[in-house]
């Protein structure tokens, strides 16, 4: 009896630790592709949306990250970068052996129109960012701003700079030099290397980026106020990397298919080793809920839901006009309440139920007196 209960209670905790880590909705990953094998080199979320660009041009938009629509960039040139901000998606194009005439900046409202506009300036714009009201770019030799995305001034600043980031009114822009502004226009020197800064995200009181010399593996760097740290990888080696913060956690996705994260930005984990070892994984952001990575062929890779859940409301038709659905995203197994309020002041608890398949779907009343307002929260 005693030797039956005791595998019976190891059996229990095999299953238990089995089922935590499954349940980390960073070490499950849904993979997928937008449908062409192009190398995609960017990928950001706004008004709804995901949006990923690439080589030739190449623009596809998603909802969910499962299904991509292809888009007409109205260029062939390569598409390094995209941000959005102020209602609008922002993304540069060029190519190093094209000449300046061929060089662009591609807007767009709703992600699947775009207008493409000649940047007028020498360089091309490599790396985009949004803050304090304004678009700030790299331009592989200095900087650019903008305050609608389409016209450009030419910032001529102390050093070179390929990627730039925002975080606590602070830019940061970088190539084997860093240079620091708090508004975007007026620069100074921070620090030099040797190594080449290839992405750049802020998160939790620090920046962190993704760093290499032509030939080498890729590390990772640490500063506040431009003078990095510089963090040797001790994880799968990979080359070129990108780095994006996802709710409470940075993410760091590599060209030899490795997934790391980081609370800090100086202790890392490595996610699901080996199970991507054969995609290139290379560029990552976070929105809706979820991290998406996306790289060579077309790849796209989806975690689930992680951090805050997400109350969404819509109207399908077959419902009447007298219902609304919510549709609530949340981390799974957590367990999740939706509430209802008139008032935004006010909460009632409407349904309790633990979150097994990550969405949940509700139709409620609506109508003079029914509930206004909805929210999700998690315990």
């Amino acid at each position: 009896m005693y030797q039956r209960n005791k595998r019976a209670t190891s059996i229990a905790a095999f299953l238990l630790a089995a089922f935590q880590i499954v349940a980390d909705p960073l070490d499950h990953w849904t993979l997928g592709n937008v449908g062409a094998p192009v190398v995609l080199r960017a990928v950001t979320y706004g008004n709804g949306q995901f949006v990923a660009v690439g080589d030739a041009g190449a623009i596809f938009t998603s909802p969910d990250g499962a299904v991509w629509t292809p888009r007409q960039s109205g260029t062939s040139n390569t598409i390094l970068t995209i941000c959005y901000g102020k209602g609008l998606f922002v993304a540069g194009d060029g190519n190093p052996s094209s000449s300046q005439a061929d060089w662009g900046v591609l807007t767009s409202r709703d992600g699947s129109n775009w207008t493409r506009t000649r940047y007028p300036t020498w360089g091309f714009i490599t790396s985009v960012v949004f803050g304090q009201n304004r678009f700030v770019a790299a331009t592989r030799w200095a900087a650019a701003v903008s305050e609608d995305g389409v016209h450009w001034t030419d910032l001529f600043i102390p050093g070179w700079a390929s990627m730039i980031g925002y975080g606590q009114n602070l830019f940061i822009a970088a190539s084997d030099t860093t240079l620091i502004s708090t508004n975007g226009i007026d620069w100074t020197f921070a620090s030099g290397t040797t190594r080449l800064l290839q992405s750049v995200t802020y998160g939790n009181g620090i920046f962190v980026g993704t760093d290499r010399n032509s030939g080498t593996p890729g590390d990772v760097v640490t500063t506040t106020n431009g003078v990095w740290t510089h963090w040797p990888n001790t994880g799968t080696i990979y080359g070129f990397g990108s780095v994006a913060f996802a709710h409470d956690t940075f993410v760091l996705a590599g060209d030899t298919g490795v997934i790391f994260t980081s609370k800090t930005g100086t202790n890392w984990t490595e996610r699901v080793p080996g199970m991507f070892y054969d995609l290139g994984l290379a560029y990552v952001a976070y929105g809706n809920g979820v991290v998406m990575i996306v790289g060579a062929q077309g790849v796209v890779l989806q975690s689930d839901h992680y951090g805050p859940p997400i109350a969404r409301i819509s109207k399908p038709a077959a419902l009447g006009r007298s219902v609304v659905r919510v549709s609530v995203s949340a981390e799974k197994e957590k367990i999740c309440t939706l509430q209802g309020s008139a008032d935004l002041e006010n909460w009632v608890d409407l349904h309790s139920y633990t979150n097994y398949d990550g969405l949940a779907e509700f139709d409620e009343p609506s109508g003079t007196n029914a509930t206004g307002f909805y929210r999700a929260v998690t315990e």
